[in-house]
């Protein structure tokens, strides 16, 4: 499956039982090749005939969230599996958006955050550029900061494109699972698997043979994009790390910033799509 898209002049949704492209709309700010309303359209072109949609259902409205603290809130409690928060503005969102790697780099360096990746030595490196980074991923950091989310903080080049549960494909139900946020200050941000309850559990049941696992959910989100949910460029995805998820499949210059809450006691299945 190819990844997501964010630019809505640009980018083209295929519904799950045809061949149709359409405008992919960002609505919410949350993305996916579907249908708002989580009901794939198929349309038959020649007879100009719209077949019922699916039944499956996504409240897309209700995985955003106004702040990280209310964000969190619902995460540790188990009511949400992930939500996406707007934290920067417009204004932040085009100086970013006309960085170098190597300037942003620089802004995580001062901050004394570890960056996992290369650096090229011939891209443009202005120190305006890179202090006015700085302060705004200081203000990114003490909003995470008030909200206890300050472990393993790392700056890397790219995650796992394969879905994956952080930490194992069966995390134990009887220990207590963790909270992470990340947020792409460049490049694609993090995709998730809107899952199941009945989904969930077969995945943990083949928790033994990750390939097996890994193939079943990709079955699903080839038939069915619109399960593959991510935020809007910049935003903050915070999750409970039981949660379903991956990297875009886009190989890109993306720079990831990734930052460890604390434990949490939500039963990982519970909370994972009735």
């Amino acid at each position: 499956m190819s990844s997501l898209t964010i630019e809505q002049s640009s980018s083209y949704f295929i519904s799950n039982t045809n061949k149709v492209t359409e405008p992919l709309e960002s609505r919410g700010g949350i993305h996916s090749r579907s249908d708002f309303r989580g009901q794939s359209l198929a349309m038959n072109v020649q007879q100009g005939e719209v077949s019922s949609p699916s039944p499956f259902f996504v409240d897309r409205h209700a995985l955003r969230s106004s702040s990280i603290e209310e964000a969190v809130e619902k995460i540790r409690k188990g009511e949400k599996p992930f939500l996406f928060v707007s934290v920067l503005s417009e204004e932040e969102k085009i100086f970013l958006d006309g960085l170098t790697y190597r300037e942003l780099v620089s802004a995580f360096e001062n901050h004394k955050i570890q960056h996992l990746g290369r650096v090229s030595n011939e891209e443009r490196l202005d120190s305006e550029n890179v202090e006015k980074a700085t302060k705004i991923l200081s203000r990114v950091m003490n909003q995470l900061d008030q909200n206890k989310i300050t472990s393993c903080q790392l700056a890397i080049a790219s995650n796992s494109p394969d879905w994956h549960i952080d930490g194992s494909w069966s995390p134990s139900l009887s220990k207590p699972e963790g909270l992470r946020v990340t947020i792409a200050f460049k490049g694609s941000t993090s995709q998730f698997f809107y899952s199941t309850k009945s989904e969930y559990d077969e995945f943990l049941a083949n928790d033994r043979d990750s390939r097996t696992a890994m193939k079943k959910i990709t079955e699903i989100t080839e038939a069915n994009p619109e399960r593959v949910l991510e935020g809007d460029r910049y935003d903050i995805s915070v999750f409970n790390t039981a949660t379903i998820h991956r990297g875009p499949k886009i190989y890109e210059n993306r720079l990831l910033y990734t930052v460890n809450g604390d434990r949490i006691e939500t039963d990982p299945i519970a909370l994972l799509h009735t």
